[in-house]
């Protein structure tokens, strides 16, 4: 397992991105819990799809029509994603943790969807 830390308000670095590509056979881009943060992680899962990763992005429900849109208008209306409960940030640290492992098996079953078109 590989584990990026990176600003939720700037996309991934080239070096960043190509980095996972070469480590990981697959890779969960989160967490958008802004509109900022939620359009980098679109951004970022679509430039690891097209680079032909599988990726997962996630995002909260507040942010879910901001992100579908910005999909779309890269042409990636397919990009796989998970919706996690809004807000997470004002959470107590056992309810994230509740919130990530309901959302375990909807990550891996996007993951195992297979390639998303493009």
């Amino acid at each position: 397992m590989v584990v990026k830390h990176t600003s939720g308000s700037l996309t991934m670095t080239t070096a960043n991105r190509a980095d996972l590509q070469q480590r990981c056979s697959a890779v969960i881009v989160g967490i958008g819990a802004c509109g900022s943060c939620t359009r980098w992680v679109v951004k970022d899962a679509i430039e690891l799809e097209r680079s032909g990763t599988p990726t997962v992005s996630l995002y909260t429900q507040a942010f879910a029509i901001l992100a579908v849109t910005v999909a779309k208008s890269e042409g990636m209306a397919d990009l796989l994603n998970v919706l996690l409960p809004h807000p997470l940030n004002s959470l107590a640290d056992d309810e994230v943790r509740s919130a990530a492992r309901a959302s375990i098996d909807r990550v891996t079953q996007a993951l195992l969807a297979g390639p998303v078109p493009a």
